[in-house]
C-alpha cells in the first residue's frame, strides 16, 4: 500500500500519464505514415511476422543492417496481440507514443522526490514543458525509434544520478540495463549520448564542493551491471552476427561513416544553433533566466543535479554540432534535461517570496516574463486557428478549440504572475490539450491527406495479381552512382503490403569522371532502357515509376491500369503503375 505522502505523487503521475497520453495518442488510428523511416520500422516488423525471423531484420526481403531491431520487435508484438499479425498504423505508432508517456511521467517522478509541494510543482511543470515542446511532441506522434532511445538515455542518467548522489545501489543496475536497451534501439550511439556528459560530471567538481562518498563494494555492482548489459545485447547480438553477414566494413559504413560528409543530411555547424531553440518553444526563452536564477541562488542539495542536467544538454549540443551529419533525431535526448531545468528553475523563481533576488528574479525575469509568454501563446493559438486548413473540420469547432485553449494559456499566465504554480500547471495543460485538438483536426489531417500513398497503393493492390512480377523503377528506390538500389520510401512498401523487385542497374555503373548531376542523368538513361526491356515481356510485368521516367519511355510501350499520375509527399512529380503491353495477336 502506498504511504500517505506517496499518494499525491501517484495521483499526479496518473493524471500526467492520462493527459500526455491524450496528447501523443489522440487520432492515432487516423494517422498516415509519412516518413520513410516510419515505413521502415513498420515494414520490418511485418516481415518479422511473415518470416518468423526476429533476429535479423529484413526490408523488402533483404537483411537490414543499419539499425538493431527493438523498435520493430515492439511494433510486431503489438500487431500479433491486437491485429492478427497484420501491422497497422496504430501498431507502428503505439510504441513511440507509450515511450513518450513514460518519459513525461519519469520527468515528474525525477523532480518530485520527497513529496513536498514545491517538489511536486517542479515535477508537474517539467512534465508539462517536455510534453508540449514541438520537437518532442512531433516525435512522440511518429512511428520512428528515437523516443525509445530518449527514454533509455533518461533512465540511464536518472539511475546513475541516484546511485552517485543518493547511494541507491539499484540505480547503477538501472543505468547499465538502460544502456543495453538503448543499444538494442539504435546501436552504440547511446554510449556517446550518455557517457560523455557523465564523465564530465564525475570529473568536474567546483572548488569547495564535497565529492559524494564512494559506495562500498562498487566494483561488484559495476561488474553485475556489465553482465546485465552484455546479456541484453549479446543474447541478440551473437546470433545476429552469425546469421546476418555483418562485418567491420558494415559497422564503419552504418555507424561511423553515416556521421560524415557523404550522407544526405550533411548540415553546417550552426544547424542546431537555430533549430534546437525552435524545438524547445515556448520554453526556450525561459532557459537563460533559469540559468541566471540557479547561478544567483545555488542550493547545495540541488547544485550537483543541476550541473548534471546542464552537462547533459551542453556536452551533447557541442558534440553533435561538431559532427558533420545532423538530424533532428539526434537532438531529441537533449530535450529531457531542458525540461528538468525549466521545471526546477521556473518553480523556484515563483516560490521566492522575499529579498533582493526575489524582486529581480521573480517579478522581472520570472513571473512577469513567463506571464507575457502565456499571453503570447494564447495569441499564437488564435492565429493558428485563423490560418488552419479546415478540411473536414467545421470552422466553428476550430475556433472553439482555439478559444478554450487561449483562455487556458491566459489563466496560466495570471496564475504564474500571482505565484500559483499549481494553477499554471492545470491551466496550461488545458491550453495544450485544446491546441492538440486544433492541430490534429486541421494541420495534421491536411498533412496526412497530402502525404498519404494509401490511395495509390490501394489501387496497385487491386490491379496487380498476387503472383505477378512487380518492379520498382525509382519510385520507392534511390540509386547510387554504382547502380546499387536502396529503398528510400519504405512506407510505399508498407502500404503495398508486399515486397517489390528492384530494377537492377549494378551491371552498368556510371563512369567515375561524371559529376553528380551527370551521373544522375546517366542512371536515368540506363533505368529507362532497363524498364523498357521489362515491359516488352508482356502484361504479366508491372512497374512502379515516376513521371520523368514515363516521359522517356517509347510511346505506346506500356499500359496504365489506372490513370496517373498520383501525387504525394516525396513524389510530387507523379507516381504511376505501368503494365507491359500484350503482344500483337494475344489477349492481355
Amino acid at each position: 500500500m502506498p504511504t500517505e505522502s506517496a499518494r499525491p505523487r501517484l495521483r499526479d503521475a496518473a493524471l500526467i500519464a492520462l493527459l500526455s497520453g491524450f496528447l501523443f495518442l489522440y487520432g492515432m488510428n487516423g494517422r498516415t505514415l509519412r516518413e520513410s523511416s516510419e515505413g521502415r520500422v513498420a515494414r520490418v516488423a511485418q516481415e518479422m511476422l511473415d518470416t518468423g525471423d526476429w533476429v535479423v531484420p529484413h526490408l523488402n526481403g533483404q537483411a537490414r543492417l543499419q539499425k538493431p531491431p527493438l523498435s520493430s520487435w515492439l511494433v510486431a508484438l503489438s500487431a500479433r496481440l491486437s491485429s492478427q499479425g497484420q501491422v497497422t498504423t496504430r501498431d507502428a505508432l503505439l510504441p513511440e507514443g507509450l515511450a513518450a508517456v513514460l518519459l513525461v511521467v519519469l520527468v515528474y517522478v525525477w523532480l518530485s522526490r520527497g513529496g513536498e509541494e514545491g517538489a511536486r510543482g517542479s515535477g508537474m511543470l517539467a512534465a508539462l514543458a517536455l510534453a508540449t515542446m514541438p520537437g518532442f511532441l512531433a516525435q512522440a506522434r511518429s512511428a520512428e525509434m528515437d523516443m525509445l532511445l530518449t527514454l533509455a538515455t533518461a533512465l540511464a542518467f536518472l539511475g546513475y544520478e541516484r546511485y552517485r548522489l543518493d547511494g541507491r545501489r539499484a540505480g547503477l543496475l538501472v543505468f547499465y540495463a538502460a544502456l543495453g536497451v538503448g543499444f538494442l534501439v539504435k546501436g552504440p550511439v547511446v554510449l556517446v549520448i550518455v557517457l560523455l556528459p557523465l564523465l564530465a560530471w564525475r570529473n568536474w567538481t567546483p572548488r569547495g564542493e564535497a565529492q559524494p562518498a564512494a559506495a562500498p563494494g562498487r566494483w561488484k555492482l559495476h561488474l553485475l551491471g556489465l553482465v546485465i548489459l552484455l546479456v541484453l545485447v549479446l543474447s541478440w547480438g551473437i546470433p545476429y552476427l552469425l546469421r546476418s553477414g555483418f562485418t567491420w566494413g558494415t559497422f564503419h559504413q552504418e555507424f561511423l561513416n553515416r556521421f560524415g560528409e557523404e550522407v544526405g543530411h550533411n548540415e553546417p555547424w550552426h544547424y542546431y544553433l537555430g533549430r534546437v531553440p525552435v524545438w524547445l518553444l515556448p520554453w526556450t526563452v525561459l532557459l537563460p533566466f533559469v540559468a541566471w536564477w540557479q547561478w544567483k541562488s545555488p542550493a547545495p542539495d540541488a547544485s550537483q543535479r543541476r550541473r548534471l542536467w546542464w552537462l547533459w544538454l551542453g556536452v551533447n549540443f557541442l558534440v553533435w554540432s561538431v559532427v558533420t551529419s545532423k538530424q533532428r533525431h539526434y537532438a531529441l535526448p537533449w530535450l529531457t534535461p531542458a525540461a528538468l531545468l525549466i521545471g526546477d528553475g521556473l518553480t523556484g523563481m515563483a516560490r521566492e517570496a522575499s529579498g533582493e533576488l526575489s524582486a529581480r528574479a521573480c517579478a522581472v525575469w520570472g513571473r512577469r516574463f513567463a506571464a507575457v509568454l502565456g499571453v503570447l501563446m494564447a495569441a499564437g493559438l488564435l492565429a493558428a486557428a485563423a490560418i488552419a486548413p479546415r478540411g473536414a473540420t467545421p470552422g466553428a469547432l476550430v475556433w472553439a478549440f482555439a478559444a478554450v485553449g487561449a483562455l487556458g494559456f491566459v489563466a496560466g499566465a495570471l496564475a504564474l504572475a500571482l505565484g500559483q504554480g499549481r494553477g499554471l500547471f492545470e491551466s496550461w495543460w488545458a491550453g495544450a490539450l485544446c491546441a492538440m485538438l486544433l492541430y490534429v483536426n486541421t494541420f495534421e489531417f491536411a498533412a496526412d491527406q497530402d502525404a498519404s500513398p494509401v490511395a495509390f497503393c490501394g489501387q496497385v493492390r487491386d490491379v496487380v495479381p498476387p503472383g505477378a512480377r512487380l518492379y520498382d523503377a525509382n519510385l520507392a528506390t534511390r540509386y547510387s552512382r554504382r547502380g546499387t538500389p536502396d529503398f528510400r520510401r519504405a512506407n510505399i512498401l508498407f502500404y503495398l503490403g508486399r515486397n517489390v523487385a528492384m530494377v537492377d542497374l549494378s551491371a552498368t555503373p556510371a563512369p567515375d569522371d561524371l559529376t553528380d548531376k551527370e551521373a544522375e542523368a546517366w542512371m536515368l538513361q540506363r533505368l529507362t532502357q532497363a524498364v523498357d526491356r521489362l515491359l516488352q515481356e508482356g502484361p504479366s510485368v508491372y512497374v512502379l515509376a515516376p513521371t520523368p521516367l514515363c516521359e522517356r519511355l517509347p510511346a505506346g510501350s506500356y499500359d496504365e491500369p489506372f490513370p496517373g499520375p498520383t501525387t504525394f509527399v516525396g513524389h510530387r512529380w507523379g507516381a504511376h503503375l505501368l503494365q507491359g503491353k500484350a503482344k500483337s495477336g494475344t489477349e492481355p
